[in-house]
C-alpha cells in the first residue's frame, strides 16, 4: 500500500495531512506536469464535523494520467504519492506533486 500525504487542508477526507479514503482517483488525463493533475476525489470541508477518521488498510490509486512514469493500466505504482493544493476550494486546484513524466 502506498503512502498517501495530502497537502490539501481544506479537503473533507484529510486527516492530519493523510488521505482517509480508501481508494482515490488522480485526473490529468494528459498531464505533461503535476499542475496538469488533480485528485478528483477533493469535496472541500465546510464543517470540522465532516472529517472522517477511518484508518486504512488498503489504499488504491486509479491514475488517468497516462503520461506519468508510476502510471501502469491506469493504477499509481508509486511507493509514496503526495496531494498538494494547501488553499484548495475545488478539485482543479489539486495535483499530484508526485506526478514524473516518461
Amino acid at each position: 500500500m502506498p503512502d498517501l500525504s495530502c497537502d490539501a487542508l481544506n479537503c473533507a477526507h484529510n486527516k492530519n495531512r493523510r488521505c482517509s479514503i480508501n481508494s482515490i482517483i488522480v485526473g490529468g488525463r494528459y498531464a505533461k506536469n503535476s499542475v496538469g493533475t488533480c485528485c478528483k476525489n477533493f469535496p472541500e470541508q465546510t464543517t470540522p464535523e465532516t472529517l472522517t477518521s477511518r484508518e486504512l488498510t488498503d489504499l488504491s490509486i486509479d491514475c488517468q494520467a497516462k503520461n506519468c512514469r508510476y502510471n501502469s493500466d491506469c493504477n499509481c505504482y508509486a511507493n509514496s504519492v503526495s496531494i498538494g493544493g494547501r488553499d484548495a476550494c475545488e478539485c482543479r486546484e489539486t495535483e499530484c506533486s508526485t506526478f514524473r513524466k516518461k
